[in-house]
């Protein structure tokens, strides 16, 4: 289904954008002038930002010299053969960099976003088919030609699933993280081919809707960063037993977009706390934001944006990332107070939001303000937060006048190149989510009996970032197949060990007793068990209660029921081992025995039927003489009985009583 789904969004836009075809047989140069355009990453690319910088350009004045810089097939003949359409939030998917500045000295830089086949099928960038990026001067260009003055770069992508075969088929269906989602594609695209190559579907949602729907029998594993709650099991009385498999190390953030309103430089050194974001996330005051007594003792000297801070940038659908950072909010004394209404710096809370508890797993709207709308996925969130667009706003607002904040994850974060807040840490430090502190928040986490690790956001470790997080594949150890066991399994290792080379920015090493988790999950994968079937016997019998089911992980697992007392249901066994029948024979031998009871039952039946049947015949045989219509008569009893007898003889084969 889903794939029919992506062929069908895959055709809309194909259809809503522009399209955009290469004219003539051969490229044109690089570069035109003396011209230079470098990128920060020019290698395994996926949908992310990059920095574009160039040399020898023309010096950019207030009427003209602006720099616009495409994405375009890696030699474009033509400018025609680029992808033009205007940036976000003019064009959904326009990443055009329109305004870009040369110095005096003939340099400057952008960042742009690129973008794979995915999300733009008419360059169909990928592995296979390198793209370019080209700057110019802002000139009308004539159809079928190239700028007067240019310079391009070649970009290369990572293996994605454009460079897959034809999809036909799932092998592992994945749904939930959003931080997850540029491994789990990653993944995807290196186990399609070779030898042993599966097709895995993951499906970018939230961890609840992933969770729900795994519980729901929809999807094959759900990816979460916090285990299933109390409330999710009981919705679901019969659910499976679970198992969890960590695969990445990452982390929530708060990114931004301020710019320094004199140097028009990015800000990149702010430092916020749990006091200060909640402020933010509660809409108090934001005009006055940047005055903010603990605002100011904790950050640099800069001219910060004149009207303050919209309104932030937060996913809409309930998931893990605002639950953690709700809960770290929550752990704090100094946000506690200010959302009660006694801050100590004296700052009013918005009054919608007095008294409000955290932690929550969904941001609400509480004061019913047109403009605080939180946005459907990661993605969405993101991309507002790189381009300068206001929640619920349709145009581009300069970072020198309004900054913007979001909450993201790491890996989404860093695919946009926003810059990414300090937080201060319970022990009154302020950290960024770098290797060290990241591993000092792993090592600080919660281990549940279930063996999810959670965020311990009220760690006293100086080092530790407390918003470090685990994701893990929530799925069943007896899977409907043993083919999907297989698959699930193959899929698991392969993350945990070559999976972790080379992942994107916003990842960290897995650590080792996290891939030793997941290879003891892998190890327990198995196809559903087929219930053995007993002999009569008239030996005596034994009661004999099942021991619990202990996880690899050491933890013990719930019961169907979801009990986790570990008791396990009481059953009755034959006290031979010998009376037990080997799976294979039962399987032959009862739907036997139902077919011969069956047969017998029919025979009689038939019997009984015999003399109706004549008789029938009979008043055919009558009623068709002087009509012309006895053989159709007959053919048609025949047939209605060589049915009738058909049927009854597949059901008593299938062991069902008709």
């Amino acid at each position: 289904m889903r794939s029919w789904v992506a062929a069908l969004l895959a055709l809309g836009v194909a259809v809503a954008l522009p399209t955009y075809t290469g004219a003539g047989a051969s490229a044109g140069p690089a570069s035109t002038g003396g011209r230079t355009l470098s990128a920060s990453t020019t290698e395994n690319l996926a949908d992310q930002v990059v920095q574009v910088s160039w040399t020898h350009f023309n010096p950019t004045t207030q009427i003209s010299g602006k720099v616009i810089v495409v994405q375009c097939p890696e030699a474009p003949a033509s400018l025609d053969a680029c992808y033009t359409a205007p940036p976000f939030p003019a064009f959904q998917n326009g990443n055009e960099v329109v305004d870009g500045s040369t110095q005096a000295d003939g340099t400057g830089s952008a960042f742009i976003e690129v973008r794979p086949a995915a999300l733009l099928p008419q360059l169909d960038c990928s592995q296979t088919h390198p793209c370019a990026l080209l700057a110019y001067e802002n000139e009308v260009v004539p159809p079928g030609h190239l700028p007067t003055n240019y310079a391009t770069v070649s970009v290369h992508f990572a293996a994605s699933v454009a460079d897959c075969p034809p999809i036909t088929n799932y092998d592992v269906r994945l749904e939930g993280e959003s931080s997850t989602a540029p491994a789990a594609y990653q993944w995807a695209a290196a186990k399609c081919t070779g030898s042993g190559s599966e097709i895995v579907d993951y499906t970018n949602t939230s961890s609840v809707l992933g969770r729900e729907d795994f519980l729901s029998g929809i999807v094959d594993g759900a990816v979460t960063s916090l285990p299933a709650t109390a409330a999710e099991l009981a919705a679901v009385p019969h659910h499976p037993a679970l198992a969890y498999a960590p695969v990445d190390l990452t982390a929530v953030v708060v990114a931004y977009n301020f710019r320094d309103v004199d140097t028009n430089q990015p800000i990149t050194d702010l430092v916020l706390t749990p006091r200060l974001v909640a402020r933010i996330i509660t809409e108090s005051d934001l005009g006055e934001f940047f005055s903010d007594p603990e605002f100011l003792r904790l950050n640099a000297t800069h001219h910060w944006p004149v009207n303050g801070v919209s309104l932030p940038l937060l996913r809409a659908e309930r998931n893990d990332d605002t639950t953690i950072l709700t809960s770290w909010l929550a752990s704090d004394s100094r946000a506690a107070a200010f959302l009660d209404g006694t801050d100590p710096e004296g700052i009013p809370v918005q009054p919608n939001y007095l008294g409000i508890k955290y932690p929550t797993d969904s941001f609400q709207n509480v004061a019913e303000d047109s403009g605080y709308v939180p946005q459907t996925g990661e993605y969405n969130t993101a991309i507002r937060a790189f381009y300068g667009v206001k929640p619920a706003e349709t145009f581009r607002t300069d970072p020198r006048v309004s900054g913007a904040v979001a909450v993201l994850d790491l890996p989404s974060a860093e695919s946009f190149k926003l810059p990414i807040a300090k937080i201060v840490n319970p022990a009154g430090v302020a950290v960024a989510p770098d290797a060290t502190s990241i591993q000092a928040g792993f090592s600080a986490m919660k281990v549940n009996a279930d063996g999810t690790r959670v965020p311990n956001v009220a760690t006293t470790n100086p080092a530790a970032y407390p918003l470090a997080k685990v994701d893990h594949v929530m799925l069943s150890p007896a899977e409907r197949s043993a083919a999907l066991a297989a698959s699930t399994k193959s899929f698991l290792d392969y993350a945990v060990t070559a999976g972790q080379t080379g992942l994107p920015a916003g990842y960290f090493p897995l650590p080792g007793a996290l891939v030793t988790q997941t290879e003891s999950v892998a190890a327990s994968l198995h196809g559903p068990a087929v219930p053995s079937t007993t002999t009569t016997t008239t030996a005596p019998t034994t009661t004999t209660t099942l021991a619990p089911l202990e996880s690899s992980l050491g933890g013990t697992c719930c019961s169907s029921t979801g009990d986790p007392s570990g008791s396990g249901p009481t059953v009755t066994t034959p006290a031979t081992a010998s009376a037990t029948t080997p799976t294979t024979v039962a399987a032959k031998a009862t739907p036997t025995l139902k077919a011969a009871k069956t047969s017998a039952t029919l025979a009689a039946a038939g019997a009984r039927l015999a003399l109706p049947f004549v008789l029938l015949v009979a008043l055919l045989a009558l009623a068709g003489g002087s009509s012309g219509y006895v053989r159709p008569g007959l053919e048609r009893a025949r047939s209605w009985w060589a049915a009738r007898k058909a049927t009854r003889t597949v059901a008593g084969a299938d062991g069902v009583a008709s």
